[in-house]
């Protein structure tokens, strides 16, 4: 039994990544919707789009999926970080579950532990910005320094990640 999925990830990949190494990242999920990039073959809601003189790439996905897809999706963020120029997230949908807690599933991943703890603390400001209307402007600010204060600490006090094996 499966379930009604969209999936959606847009990020910028190095200068000199190409097609092909982005449809071989992305292999397991593109043979399991039958989607060929390289031939141009799509069907349904699905989009494919990359352009090698920026790096910016974007990919859509949607329809009944099995259960196991997030894992097949999880595998593939693990070959995606090495090919990006920054993080960058990839988002799964379940549309048929009524566990409303675990219906998105958001992955990050990037080129290198600090690019995704940057990209997960940037998310966060964003986020502290609907706190305006209770904070006040500057109540908003001074917590924006505070937060990047605690940021840049962390991460001089941070052990070094280890290398993939």
């Amino acid at each position: 039994m499966g379930y009604e999925h969209s999936m959606s990830v847009e990020v910028a990949f190095k200068k000199g990544v190409t097609i092909e190494q982005i449809a071989s990242a992305f292999k397991p999920i593109l043979e399991y919707l039958e989607i060929d990039p390289l031939k141009g073959k799509m069907h349904g809601d699905n989009e494919f789009t990359f352009d090698p003189a920026t790096g910016g790439f974007y990919l859509f996905t949607g329809g009944e999926v099995s259960c196991g897809f997030a894992d097949m999706v999880e595998e593939v963020i693990n070959d995606l970080g090495p090919l990006c120029s920054e993080a960058g997230e990839l988002t799964l949908k379940d549309f048929d579950t009524a566990d409303l807690k675990n219906a998105i599933t958001t992955f990050v991943f990037g080129p290198s532990d600090d690019a995704i703890a940057q990209y997960r603390f940037d998310c966060e400001l964003q986020n502290m910005q609907g706190l305006i209307p209770l904070i006040g402007e500057d109540g908003y600010i001074a917590m924006m320094e505070l937060a990047k204060a605690q940021f840049a600490q962390h991460k001089q006090t941070a052990p070094a990640a280890s290398p993939a094996p």
